[in-house]
């Protein structure tokens, strides 16, 4: 009854779990599937990339901050904004890929005027990540943070505009894993610390029609983000417990085609408040957080443990709320997606400011 992720380490497992007079016990013990796979998942380390999905989706959504248009700012000033995001990731790939992940971010961006290149900008963002692995031990934690900065770009002519943006950053990375079995009097906490690597792409095309104070705007952008975390060694766990796991790599290139209306309300010489309502569709490739290989330290043989398949699609509803002055604009937005055993829920605010 294994998975094919449990199946890929149980002759590391077998050769190693009795170096412990408990593990050996409590896993020996265990007389149902559903009782062994509780505790066997717990030796196995984090490969569901929890981790990744997060940052990706903190990611993708910093590359929207780019498209916000600011028609109502002076043309010819340079701008500043400021960004917050707060996301929730759930997953559910089956047995000991299960997670629900939450996250906040804070983004922040200095632009200039219209040039005759168009708009040109810098960027930078931290962001704080926390996985909830639902097979594993309550005592369990998983977490992140990430520091990125990078350049951008956006050029409007009349109702079409353009933005390319590029980032890079370093993560740094710590984990809880915590094999436990209350009957076995099992109580074991392997802990680990280790950094990487973030580059991420964003780009976008939109037209805005206008009739009256209705307007439509279709759209289409694309997002890449790249993770190589570096390998790292676990202590604390004990012999049974244990492991050392190699570096890995991964990525992900999605696409998203969809549609925003809205309507307009007051003058644009004072203040106008715009509701709008996006649908659409993201269609997401790539090898997610990459094949997880590792070796228990105290001997054995290697094991490589395969990311669960992200490749698919699914519909995307976001609403915001937009105030537009003279000399700033501010923008609530709300959002969700779900596509097969995948939901994400984030929002955000955004505020930009004339100099």
């Amino acid at each position: 009854g294994l998975t094919s992720a449990e199946a890929s380490a149980y002759e590391a497992v077998f050769a190693n779990f009795d170096r412990d007079a408990t593990v050996r016990d409590a896993l020996l013990a265990k007389t149902d599937e559903a009782g062994f796979a509780g505790l066997y998942d717990q030796l196995l380390p984090d490969h569901a990339g929890g981790l990744f999905q997060v940052m990706a989706q903190a990611a993708t959504a910093g590359g929207r901050a780019l498209d916000d248009g600011a028609s109502q700012l002076p043309g010819d000033r340079p701008r500043g904004w400021t960004q917050e995001i707060a996301f929730i990731v759930k997953r559910d790939a089956g047995r000991g890929a299960t997670y629900d992940a939450t996250g906040f971010g804070i983004a922040a961006g200095l632009e200039t005027g219209e040039t005759g290149l168009g708009v040109l900008g810098v960027q930078s963002s931290f962001v704080s990540v926390d996985v909830d692995d639902k097979d594993a031990a309550a005592a369990e934690s998983l977490d992140g943070s990430v520091f990125s900065a990078g350049a951008y770009w956006r050029g409007e002519a009349g109702g079409l505009s353009a933005a390319l943006g590029a980032t890079g950053g370093y993560a740094w990375m710590k984990a809880d894993r915590a094999v436990f079995d209350l009957a076995a009097g099992l109580s074991r906490t392997a802990r680990s610390e280790w950094s990487g690597l973030t580059a991420a792409a964003h780009a976008s095309l939109a037209w805005r029609l206008d009739v009256g104070r209705l307007f439509a705007r279709p759209q289409v952008s694309a997002d890449y983000f790249y993770l190589k975390e570096d390998s790292r060694t676990e202590s604390g766990g004990g012999s049974a417990i244990d492991l050392a796991i190699d570096e890995r790599s991964g990525s992900e290139l999605d696409a998203f085609a969809g549609v925003t209306f809205g309507v307009r309300w007051g003058e644009e010489s004072a203040l106008t408040w715009t509701p709008e309502v996006t649908l659409g569709w993201r269609q997401v490739a790539g090898d997610g957080a990459g094949d997880t290989t590792a070796r228990f330290v105290a001997g054995g043989p290697g094991f490589s443990i395969a990311a669960p398949d992200l490749e698919g699609g699914g519909g995307v509803v976001r609403l915001a709320m937009r105030g537009q002055g003279r000399y700033f604009d501010v923008a609530l937005e709300g959002g969700a997606e779900s596509r097969d055993g995948y939901e994400a829920y984030d929002a955000r605010l955004v505020a930009r400011l004339a100099f």
